[in-house]
């Protein structure tokens, strides 16, 4: 990631090759919205080229981390998230 990225809702870190992506809305216990979906998408895009991450992690934040998961966020809220098809392995004998 050559240049940084500012957001409201995501921190985003490297470790090593290992991108962390933070879930950071503590006062909504890190409930998806919008906003958050929208950063999410735009971090792991950017991770997705950076050729030196070999893997992505997500946690959510400390401060929410006592809740079992991650939820939805309020029901007026409609989000689709877009993902992108795994290349199939080739295989050679």
């Amino acid at each position: 990631m050559s240049e940084a990225a500012s957001y409201q809702n995501i921190l985003v870190e490297r470790r090593g090759a290992v991108g962390v992506v933070t879930l950071n809305r503590p006062a909504a216990l890190n409930a998806l919205n919008a906003g958050l979906i929208a950063e999410l998408a735009s971090a792991l895009d950017r991770l997705e080229v950076d050729a030196a991450i070999g893997a992505m992690v997500l946690p959510g934040n400390e401060k929410a981390s006592d809740q079992p998961f991650t939820g939805l966020g309020p029901v007026s809220v409609t989000v689709t998230l877009a993902t992108k098809p795994l290349p199939q392995p080739s295989v050679t004998s």
